[in-house]
């Protein structure tokens, strides 16, 4: 709120640092100081990847704005009787985390994993988008479930889907090679002392 009416007083801060200090202190007592996320080394191989870093930003001021305008729409077509918001959330979550279990919960194991490369590129692009419409849709539903959480498991996934880009032209260039010398060695067999056909010309 501080950054919104651009208004920054004591008073108004110091809840928010009693909240995080005591977050701080809970959380490492229960679950230990390890990091949440195991971040490997990331650097850039070329300047030619910015075009894709800036593509990649694109996509996902797509998504955000799907996610908004989606979650417009089930705010403004939301029943108002909030049993009914309740059982509509649940019946939604449910049969999206039946098809894609890695949509429920905090989803802090499915961003490592994608950190660490170790998702498949379809499976990316399907929690992905599963995550971004059970969470606009609950929100329109005016469910408490928060926003940063679900959001930085979208953002990650999509990131992920970039992040596959190194090890797709790898596997192209493998494919792409191993057909061209699987083609030379054909020709080669096909041309060689014994003639196209694989007999012998001198006799």
């Amino acid at each position: 709120m501080e950054f919104i009416v651009l208004e920054y007083t004591i008073a108004g801060f110091m809840p928010v640092i009693l909240a995080a200090v005591t977050g701080t202190l809970v959380v490492q007592q229960v679950f230990g100081d390890e990091p949440v996320f195991f971040i490997p080394g990331i650097a850039m191989d070329s300047y030619w990847d910015l075009p894709w870093i800036f593509l990649e930003g694109i996509v996902i001021a797509v998504l955000a704005a799907g996610l908004i305008r989606l979650m417009v729409i089930c705010h403004d077509r939301a029943p108002k009787p909030i049993a009914v918001r309740i059982i509509l959330a649940g019946l939604v979550t449910a049969s999206l985390g039946f098809v894609v279990p890695e949509i429920l919960g905090v989803g802090y194991d499915t961003v490592n994993q994608a950190l660490q490369g170790s998702i498949p590129l379809m499976i990316l692009l399907l929690i992905c988008c599963t995550k971004l419409v059970a969470t606009a849709i609950n929100l329109g539903l005016v469910m408490p479930i928060g926003l940063i959480g679900p959001t930085l498991v979208i953002g990650a996934m999509a990131a992920g889907v970039d992040g596959e880009r190194p090890s797709f032209r790898a596997r192209f260039l493998r494919y792409s090679w191993h057909g061209r010398h699987d083609g030379r060695c054909a020709a080669s067999t096909s041309s060689g002392p014994h003639g196209l056909n694989g007999t012998d010309s001198q006799s």
